[in-house]
């Protein structure tokens, strides 16, 4: 998919059907959660209100403030931390085509200085969840050898 100069993709519809929160007519809130550079999971909102990871960073996006304030020698682990900057607002809109999603120019910050940054792919996951990536880092990873587990 290539985004349009407004950064909106849209969902193919045999994606769409896949994912079960995402019904209705007018629009869907939902997350960005950036799973490795240029590889962003599409999550509902009760989906991140259930995780334990993700839910304060949604209160804090939300209600921009932390959900409890430390002492200032208090520093969370920098993978914990780095939260903050993994779980984007989005918003997913049904025009006549099907789903469309705008992806936040944000996302930018995690994509490869070398890669098309408006070229996206979207595919559903192994464990059932519908991702968008860069294709560049899509092609990038298909290229790599097959590990076993």
């Amino acid at each position: 998919m290539t985004a349009d100069t407004y950064g909106r993709i849209v969902i193919p519809k045999q994606l769409s059907d896949a994912i079960s929160w995402l019904t209705g007519v007018e629009s869907a809130t939902a997350w960005l959660f950036l799973i490795q550079v240029g590889r962003h999971r599409l999550l509902s909102d009760e989906q991140v209100q259930s995780d334990p990871l993700l839910e304060p960073v949604r209160l804090l996006i939300i209600e921009g403030r932390p959900p409890e304030i430390r002492e200032a020698t208090f520093a969370e682990e920098p993978i914990r931390a780095a939260m903050v900057a993994r779980l984007m607002p989005a918003v997913l809109t049904k025009p006549k085509q099907g789903w469309r999603i705008t992806i936040p120019k944000e996302l930018e910050v995690f994509a490869p200085p070398e890669i098309d940054k408006r070229e996206f792919s979207i595919l559903m996951s192994l464990e059932g969840y519908l991702e968008i990536w860069y294709t560049g880092v899509l092609w990038k990873s298909g290229v790599q050898p097959l590990s076993r587990p």
